[in-house]
């Protein structure tokens, strides 16, 4: 019986430390893509989702920038299409938004 409440232990801390890479991988992106645009962010959209499958969204579509938050959606779909279809093609090359 403790053996199993210690590899209980150990899959709970594996679990937080994954969450903890996680959390600083996405802060790194989000850090990069500011750098990307030279500061100049007039929006944003962020998903992210739990080992559970629980999914969680954020938007800012800004006041005065090119995209209205309806254009959000498509926008999204198709920059993450483009992402995600580099990666496929050629994972050595892709760096941001892949750990």
């Amino acid at each position: 019986m403790r053996n199993r409440v210690i590899l209980k232990e150990v899959a709970e801390e594996a679990r937080q430390a994954e969450a903890k890479r996680m959390r600083s991988a996405l802060f790194d992106d989000c850090r990069s893509l500011v750098a990307e645009l030279e500061g100049e962010v007039s929006g944003y959209a962020v998903v992210a989702w739990s080992g559970h499958g629980e999914l969680r969204s954020a938007f800012y579509a800004g006041k005065g920038g090119p995209i209205r938050p309806a254009l959000i959606p498509v926008l999204v779909q198709d920059a993450l299409s483009r992402h995600v279809g580099q990666h496929m093609a050629a994972p050595a090359e892709i760096t941001s938004s892949d750990r």
